[in-house]
């Protein structure tokens, strides 16, 4: 059972998404059933830790949902902070305490006056987030799986937030992270049309064979541009149950939300969105 906290400005569409109760896949040995989406409105490291212990659950599996760099969440530390959660201040947090070292034994803790420095936040602010993330790290947490852009392009920045929240598993993805909702109105006549219609300018992709082919033209989304438009046909309402069981996981009707990865620039043979059904969306989850 996994509970979804949601940068509520970055990531709207997620809300109904794990609002859904999808199975979130969390790499190829682990999918995370979502029993409750939390809405963050002005989300920081602090606002989510703050979260997590409003009902605190030892063994849990958590989302956080959120803008991600290479470098690390680009969620601010505190409220207010000029310094996001990157993982070089990420290590300097969680090394609160003396730990093994290859090279040189050990490695002392590192104070609270030079993180504070570091991250360009006071002093009680540097105890307060360690006193919350202990409490975190007392839950023992089974899997935090990050849903934020690139996050786990670099596995070294991916792990630095491990022991932060003192969990045994974590993940997150090396494409872009994306939500959305899709519109579908009625079946298209004319499918040949339609594709001919919407090829110039987006990119197409075709699912299944006629009569019963799902169309998806995507244009937009270039690199560090996260605005997109999506345009969907289905054939008959048959094709469409099965579409939307086998790549959302479940059939669903009217507008539906949508979870996947961004191929900023795919190949002419693959679609852009990977949705979570997708074989190839574990195959861009990255766990440490």
């Amino acid at each position: 059972m996994a509970i979804a906290y949601i940068d509520q400005h970055a990531h709207p569409d997620a809300i109904p998404w794990y609002r859904s109760r999808p199975a979130e896949p969390g790499g190829s040995a682990f999918r995370l059933s979502v029993t409750q989406a939390i809405a963050i409105p002005n989300i920081s490291l602090d606002a989510v830790l703050d979260r997590i212990l409003v009902n605190p659950s030892r063994g849990a599996d958590l989302i956080i949902v959120g803008h991600g760099r290479e470098e690390g969440l680009s969620m601010r530390l505190v409220a207010g902070s000029a310094s996001r959660a990157r993982a070089d201040l990420i290590r300097q947090l969680a090394s609160d305490r003396g730990t093994p070292d290859a090279l040189f034994g050990s490695m002392p803790p590192v104070p609270v006056s030079r993180v504070a420095t570091l991250a360009q936040i006071t002093e009680q602010q540097v105890v307060q987030l360690r006193m919350k993330m202990n409490r975190v790290r007392a839950l023992t947490l089974t899997h935090v799986a990050f849903r934020a852009c690139k996050l786990g392009v670099r596995r070294d920045v991916l792990r630095a937030y491990k022991p932060f929240f003192g969990c045994k598993v974590l993940s997150a993805p090396d494409l872009r992270d994306t939500y959305g909702t899709i519109r579908h109105g009625s079946p298209t006549v004319n499918m040949n049309q339609w594709i001919t219609q919407h090829s110039p300018g987006h990119h197409m992709y075709v699912y299944g064979t006629a009569p019963n082919r799902i169309a998806i033209a995507t244009s937009g989304g270039e690199d560090d541009d996260h605005t997109y438009t999506v345009d969907f046909a289905y054939e008959n309402p048959t094709a469409l149950a099965n579409w939307t069981a086998q790549y959302l996981g479940s059939h669903r009707s009217g507008a539906f939300a949508y979870h996947g990865q961004w191929r900023t620039h795919p190949r002419a043979n693959k679609p852009q969105i990977v949705f979570v059904g997708d074989p190839d969306y574990n195959e861009h989850i990255v766990v440490v």
